[in-house]
């Protein structure tokens, strides 16, 4: 009688154990599915923002190849010189979007904080050359 008793303990005792552990399972299956959404949501926020900077470069861009064409001396040896640092700068931002497309769970952080990395460097590079093509036409019409 004794050993039927305690094989009905075990037998109820391994049931609440597996039906803790299941529990626990759904609740980690929730979580996961919660960091994969915010790792998703993050990931498009940047990048929307590598976007938005490379349709800004673009932008610079078009407008620097046009005044180009009209512009003599070192003026021009100026203007190719922005051009040229525009298109780098762009290429850095093309590398940055294939990256984050291509991260993983496991290489989320690190390309994340190298994208983020990149895109401060290119806006203030972007800046950079933004005023001084500003300042080339600036000086040029005193």
């Amino acid at each position: 009688m004794k050993t039927v008793l305690r094989i009905m303990a075990l037998v109820a005792l391994t049931f609440v154990m597996i039906s803790l552990t299941d529990c626990s399972n759904r609740r980690n299956d929730v979580d996961n599915k919660e960091v994969i959404a915010d790792l998703n949501k993050q990931r498009e926020k940047l990048g929307t923002d590598l976007k938005e900077l490379q349709k800004d470069i673009d932008g610079e861009l078009s407008q620097a190849n046009r005044k180009v064409e009209q512009a003599t001396g070192e003026t021009r040896t100026q203007l190719e010189n922005a051009i040229r640092d525009l298109r780098d700068e762009k290429e850095k931002v093309s590398q940055s979007l294939e990256e984050l497309e291509n991260a993983s769970e496991d290489t989320w952080a690190e390309v994340k904080v190298e994208t983020q990395k990149t895109a401060k460097d290119v806006r203030a590079r972007f800046q950079k050359v933004g005023n001084e093509m500003a300042s080339l036409f600036d000086s040029k019409e005193d």
